[in-house]
């Protein structure tokens, strides 16, 4: 249902172009993904008479200035009417941004990556995962009970769903192995941070009616507004309806995947480049600077400019902030996951997003707002920058509980069965021969996890020769 809007119009109506804290600005623009930016930009343009997209045709420079001229005393005059005409000819708007697909990355290979990136192979974890996968349905939901899969592997129920929770939390898409697409929802609105949002407690309590009849169903029930109903519609068309739908991998409707970072391999390195073509170039209107510095400008076109070219000046900055710190985090994957990406190393680095935040001394809400929904294309395929953020074992920022785990399974394998490896002497050589900074109590953990029994289990006597 569309709702009509009454505008009211009075003599004392005028559209403001409200100064914004230079830091919210920045912060804005971080979030707006690349598709958007185009828009963000003309919207700023449309608003803002001493912003100009960049043109390789101008017109006759004494009619121009002429017709400038005349423009900057209407603005002055009436503050910004929406109404007036702005600093951009017709022939200047901006083109239509394309659309592009990922590339083909399917959606099972996917997966098939993250199963080694995060599980040793021949690990009790490899081989849990490895059955999820195996009983995922076509659009990537499992419908298997996690009791009937533990039966199956003889492990227990809780190991599995461990394993079910980081596939369904970690990987990407973000959902993989939910149970049904009530979780799927649900774990969408959390992580965009609508935990509160009355869509997230529509899906948690009223799923059954919500799925049989839809927001029409449920409006009238909890009395919505029409407003109300709508801006719940508007979200939910956001979310994708199941995890292999997120890449348009599904044979009905694409989606599409813009990135936004290349990891381009040259010569052996791996060089960062950033999608700029899709974004217009905009600029400070030269015309108005010079009008400004002009000493016969009135003063109250001088006031009206001043505020302009401000407002101006600091949305160029926060162009410019946003694309220096995408490079920087950018910059920062390719020189720590460098041999992932060239293919040479099986796992990724451990690195958490307070680390980077450390490393490039910035906020890490800022870390947070770059790596989320925005989009890398690696030799490896299309993923999202958050993807490339894993926590390290034991505190190590350069081992990761994948490797560790590896680790400790070939120091096990290849022990004195007379005198097996106590867990503390395991502890000590991962930190002695391998600089792992870990605890015993890890160890423990990560033993268990891998099916390994304690040291007096696995103390076996030699036979004695005849």
């Amino acid at each position: 249902m569309r709702i009509h809007q009454r505008l009211e119009l009075g003599p004392k109506l005028r559209q403001r172009l409200k100064p914004i804290p230079i830091q919210l600005l920045e912060q804005e623009l971080l979030q707006v993904p690349v598709v958007e930016l185009a828009a963000r930009i003309q919207s700023e343009v449309e608003r803002n008479p001493c912003l100009e997209l960049a043109s390789p045709v101008s017109a006759p420079l004494a009619e121009e200035e002429r017709r400038r001229e005349r423009e900057a005393e209407q603005l002055a005059e009436f503050a910004g009417d929406a109404r007036l005409p702005v600093g951009v000819e017709p022939e200047e708007e901006a083109e239509q941004v394309p659309s592009f697909t990922a590339p083909p990355v399917s959606f099972w290979r996917r997966l098939e990556i993250q199963l080694n990136l995060n599980f040793p192979e021949n690990s009790p974890e490899h081989r849990i995962a490895r059955a999820i996968l195996d009983h995922l349905n076509p659009e990537g939901f499992l419908e298997t009970p996690v009791e009937e899969l533990a039966r199956k592997l003889g492990v227990p129920a809780e190991q599995v769903e461990r394993v079910r929770q980081l596939m369904f939390r970690e990987w990407d898409p973000l959902g993989i192995a939910a149970r049904d697409p009530r979780e799927l929802y649900l774990l969408q609105l959390e992580t965009l941070g609508y935990q509160d949002h009355p869509a997230y407690r529509l899906i948690r309590d009223h799923w059954p009616l919500l799925r049989m009849g839809g927001l029409p169903a449920v409006q009238p029930v909890l009395g919505l507004s029409d407003e109300e109903a709508e801006e719940i519609q508007h979200l939910f068309d956001t979310l994708y309806p199941s995890p292999r739908a997120k890449y348009g991998d599904t044979g009905t409707e694409a989606a599409y995947v813009v990135p936004e970072v290349f990891f381009r391999v040259v010569e052996g390195q791996i060089v960062v480049e950033l999608e700029e073509s899709l974004v217009p170039r905009v600029r400070l209107s030269r015309y108005y600077e010079r009008l400004l510095k002009n000493p016969d400008t009135d003063p109250k076109t001088r006031k009206f400019l001043q505020e302009r070219i401000q407002r101006a000046l600091e949305f160029l900055r926060a162009l410019d902030s946003r694309r220096q710190n995408i490079r920087r985090v950018a910059e920062l994957i390719a020189a720590t996951q460098k041999d992932f990406l060239l293919g040479q190393r099986p796992f990724l680095v451990p690195m958490t997003e307070t680390e980077a935040a450390e490393q490039l001394g910035t906020s890490v809400s800022t870390i947070s707002r770059i790596v989320r929904d925005r989009y890398a294309d690696t030799p490896v395929g299309v993923f999202e920058l958050r993807f490339f953020f894993r926590r390290g074992a034991g505190g190590s920022h350069a081992v990761g509980i994948d490797e560790v785990q590896e680790r400790l399974r070939q120091l096990v394998a290849q022990e004195d069965p007379e005198h097996p490896l106590t867990d503390e002497a395991l502890a000590r050589i991962l930190r002695e021969e391998f600089g792992i900074k870990i605890s015993r109590r890890s160890i423990t953990e990560y033993r268990k996890a891998l099916g390994i029994p304690r040291s007096s289990r696995r103390r076996r006597k030699r036979s004695k020769s005849p």
